[in-house]
């Protein structure tokens, strides 16, 4: 291409651009607070062509980070995780969902024991909180052990449980969080992890402090690529992060499994979790964020976006789509159909109703804290 030709090229994208941003700034828009890479690809834009409404995506990598700008900043919706949005609507900034505006979205469609575990909360005689009136599920899974089965059996962690990281044999890795860390140890010693009194910190941090310090690595998000590479033996980890490293396992291996301990004295078994979409009670655009909700619940787009992120999904049916499991011929035309397939007993996670959310609660959040920096300090 001469150089002429090469100018009006770029002459004609730079007005077509120019056009393009100025049609775009006239659109209704809205924006949107999520965890960074926690959507398909082409998720917003199949949703400004469908509704002609924008997104303006802005991320955070922490819900401390999260809640911190919503103090001076105005989202419309947001993804928080269960705890961060109970203390969003212990502040009063959640809107209650009117769920007569919803098309794609039912409680009916969300799997069963998940939905049990999450109603539990609205009835909790001491602190109700009644998540499914003010937020959507985008997500849900549990805390439990990423190992690598060609150096680890099922049988030793079935009969050690959360002790196989007391085993100074294997490399271990902890999910660094000092509520994880802590409900972990909790759990591990029979102790519910919500509301735990101060002797059994102290016996949860002894416990810790039994593991040989020194030699275990305190991860974030790094792990998705180091326990995809087999570094660790044994890891404490979030579920959607196991099931990233199993489906990007090298060296054509398949040896990562997922298991999580049966409960210690029927007190709690894990930690169960959920990241949800939630409208804000400032929000300008409500309607439209009411759309959006409901456009991201669609069969179809919350099976692309599951299959993208790779955490487990709350709706039954998609859940049948990933793992192939559906009988539906509309199902099977999916071009997501069966991708989760070679690790559907493990994806299908099956919660258990002595699995506990987290709670809001900024005293015990502190002490955690406070003990970790301790530990950490330690090792």
């Amino acid at each position: 291409m001469n150089k002429k030709l090469s100018l009006l090229a770029v002459t004609i994208a730079a007005v077509s651009t120019l056009s393009f941003s100025s049609c775009s700034s006239a659109k209704e828009t809205i924006t949107f607070f999520n965890w960074g890479e926690y959507i398909g690809e082409d998720t917003l834009n199949e949703f400004e062509k469908e509704t002609g409404i924008r997104v303006d995506m802005q991320t955070f990598n922490d819900n401390q980070n999260m809640l911190s700008k919503l103090e001076n900043t105005n989202y419309d919706v947001v993804c928080p995780s269960d705890y961060a949005i109970e203390e969003l609507y212990s502040k009063g900034k959640l809107e209650k969902l009117d769920k007569s505006k919803f098309v794609n979205y039912s409680e009916s469609r969300l799997i069963p024991q998940f939905k049990a575990n999450m109603a539990a909360l609205a009835n909790d005689t001491n602190k109700p909180f009644p998540i499914l009136d003010y937020a959507i599920p985008y997500t849900w899974g549990e805390t439990g052990i990423l190992y690598d089965s060609s150096k680890i059996s099922e049988a030793t962690l079935e009969e050690k449980g959360w002790d196989i990281f007391l085993d100074p044999s294997y490399k271990v890795a902890l999910y660094s969080e000092s509520r994880d860390v802590y409900s972990m140890a909790l759990t591990a010693l029979g102790y519910d992890f919500v509301n735990p009194t101060s002797q059994q910190i102290q016996e949860a941090d002894a416990w810790l402090r039994r593991m040989n310090l020194s030699k275990v690595a305190f991860v974030t998000d790094e792990i998705n690529t180091e326990m995809a590479d087999h570094k660790y033996d044994v890891v404490f980890i979030y579920s959607g992060q196991a099931f990233f490293c199993m489906q990007n396992e090298t060296g054509n291996r398949s040896d990562l499994k997922f298991y999580i301990p049966d409960s210690v004295k029927d007190t709690v078994r894990t930690n169960i979790f959920t990241d949800a979409l939630v409208i804000t009670k400032n929000s300008q655009h409500k309607e439209a964020a009411y759309k959006f909700l409901d456009f991201m619940c669609r069969k179809d787009i919350a099976t692309a976006n599951m299959d993208y992120i790779g955490y487990v999904t709350p709706f039954s049916d998609v859940m049948d789509i990933l793992t192939g499991s559906s009988n539906n011929a509309e199902d099977k035309e999916s071009p997501y159909y069966g991708d989760f397939e070679d690790i559907a007993d493990q994806y299908n996670l099956v919660p258990d109703s002595l699995d506990h959310f987290y709670r809001y609660n900024s005293e015990l959040k502190e002490t955690l804290e406070n003990y970790f920096t301790r530990l950490r300090a330690s090792a």
